[in-house]
């Protein structure tokens, strides 16, 4: 069959595309052929290269909304595909009019659960919440990326008395990007050399647990000074994060490194001692699905976070737990994880969240309620 995923925007700054650089190669594999909808920018073609370089890209240029949707409606007719997968539900996606095939079976991805977000504004939410209904009213399959948004749509449609096909699916690792056959570890390694290394990956934002990061690094270093907390990413609160380091002077303790491209990630990975992921108690965060816990499996590091949402499912004993804002808790756990790091390995297989074994999830997922449809659109 033929699936065609419509993303948006750079994948730097809207992951919910990662979805489709991810799967495109296994899908390929499997003997699908697969094409992606995406926006032309220096950073999209890099991953692209490098993650899924046999799919077919058809990229439309940045432009306002309604000019975004044209370019995809009309790469919708010229890609006429089996599948249309929306990775993503907005404005910017409203796609399935005119460029979108009668025939083609029209599935939609949620990550997130904006209308439950407060610190939105009230409009805001409404909107976005008129938005989730009508997705359940119009694709006909839903796929959710934690088991909060999988009961969610679940209730959604059994309200509307709209049953759909629904799949969870949680992100994943890319074999392609994380796990390289060598990496050259050497000057990383003599860069910290005699330290320990806590990796955060992520946005650099308050409500993110930016903030409680630094302010636990402050209060292990009053304990040990055998440790470096390195932060990957850009966020809106990275300078009042350079900020905090300076004013605290823990320009020892704690590197701000900014983007890091996607091919230089395996060898800080590789190098980390442990893993930092907070999560906060809020309607957000159990109903998102992290994709940094999907990339930090694979190296079997203990990972520092709290019992929340999808964390928690797939973590469960193997988890390094505080409770949300808890600074005090998080210091004390990131000395036990720095602690235990030498000689721990967790107690579950991580090979079943690669991006192949979704692959195969999603595939067997679209035979067992459209096998017909395409066995018949195949026949005619």
């Amino acid at each position: 069959m033929h699936i065609c995923f419509i993303t948006t925007g750079d994948l730097m700054s809207i992951a919910t595309g990662k979805r489709a650089t991810g799967m495109a190669a296994p899908l390929a594999a499997l003997g699908h052929r697969v094409s992606i909808i995406i926006q032309e920018t220096p950073l999209n073609r890099e991953r692209l290269a490098l993650e899924c370089p046999a799919a077919e890209a058809l990229f439309f240029p940045a432009d306002g909304p309604a000019g975004e949707v044209r370019h995809k409606r009309a790469l919708l007719r010229q890609a006429r595909p089996d599948v249309i997968y929306v990775c993503a539900y907005g404005v910017r996606n409203m796609v399935l009019g005119p460029g979108a095939r009668r025939r083609s079976v029209r599935l939609v991805e949620h990550s997130e659960l904006r209308s439950g977000i407060p610190g939105l504004p009230f409009l805001q939410r409404r909107c976005d919440r008129a938005l989730e209904l009508l997705s359940a009213l119009t694709f006909d399959g839903q796929v959710c990326a934690s088991h909060t948004l999988e009961r969610e749509y679940a209730g959604i449609m059994r309200r509307l008395r709209r049953p759909r096909p629904l799949l969870y699916l949680p992100y994943a690792y890319s074999e392609e990007v994380l796990l390289p056959p060598k990496v050259d570890m050497s000057a990383l390694q003599e860069r910290y050399a005699g330290r320990q290394v806590l990796l955060y990956m992520g946005t650099l934002t308050a409500n993110y647990g930016l903030f409680h990061m630094l302010e636990a690094a402050e209060r292990l270093r009053q304990s040990r000074r055998d440790f470096v907390l390195l932060m990957l990413g850009r966020g809106r609160h990275a300078e009042q994060a350079a900020e905090f380091v300076a004013a605290h002077r823990l320009e020892d303790a704690v590197e701000l490194l900014g983007y890091v491209p996607e091919a230089e990630l395996a060898g800080y990975f590789r190098l980390a001692s442990a893993f930092l992921m907070p999560l906060m108690d809020t309607v957000q965060d159990w109903a998102r699905c992290p994709s940094k816990l999907f990339m930090y499996l694979p190296f079997e590091k203990p990972i520092v976070t709290s019992p929340i949402g999808e964390a928690l499912d797939h973590l469960g004993d193997d988890g390094f737990y505080f409770q949300p804002g808890d600074v005090a808790g998080l210091a004390v756990q990131l000395d036990r994880a720095l602690a235990a790091a030498p000689t721990w390995r967790p107690t579950r297989d991580f090979h079943q969240h690669a991006w192949r074994e979704r692959a195969k999830a999603f595939a067997a997922w679209l035979e067992q309620h459209w096998g017909d449809r395409f066995a018949a659109a195949a026949d005619g």
